[in-house]
C-alpha cells in the first residue's frame, strides 16, 4: 500500500465519520457536545456510541476491500458508505418503534438506556 492509498483510506474514513456525525446531529437537533455534556443523558451517550461504532465498522469493511484504483474506489466508498449510514439510521429509528412502540427520540428523552 503506497502513500496515495493510505491518504485515501484516511480521508475516506474521516469523511464518512463526519457525514455520520452530521446525520446524527440533524436527527437529534443538537450538537454532539450538547447531547453528551449539557443534557447529561446516559441513554443518548449509548445510542451515539452504538451508531458511531456501526458506522466505523461499515467504513472498515469498505476500506478493507479496495482495488487501489482511485476513481472506482472513491465511488464505491461514497456510494456504499452513504447507503450504510442511511441504513444504520433507518434501523436505529425503526427497531425502537417496532419493539417498543415509541420513537427513539421519546425513549432517549425519557433516559431509557435499554432503548
Amino acid at each position: 500500500m503506497g502513500l496515495t492509498e493510505e491518504v485515501f483510506v484516511i480521508l475516506a474514513a474521516v469523511a464518512l465519520l463526519a457525514l455520520a456525525r452530521w446525520v446524527q446531529q440533524w436527527l437529534y437537533g443538537k450538537t454532539l457536545h450538547a447531547l453528551l455534556t449539557e443534557d447529561d443523558n446516559p441513554a443518548m451517550g449509548i445510542a451515539i456510541a452504538g451508531y458511531l461504532f456501526g458506522v466505523f465498522w461499515t467504513v472498515t469493511v469498505l476500506l478493507a476491500n479496495l482495488s487501489y484504483e482511485l476513481l472506482p474506489d472513491l465511488l464505491s466508498v461514497l456510494l456504499y458508505g452513504g447507503v450504510g449510514i442511511v441504513l444504520l439510521t433507518a434501523v436505529a429509528l425503526g427497531t425502537c418503534r417496532l419493539f417498543l412502540g415509541m420513537s427513539l427520540q421519546e425513549q432517549l428523552a425519557a433516559r431509557n438506556v435499554a432503548a
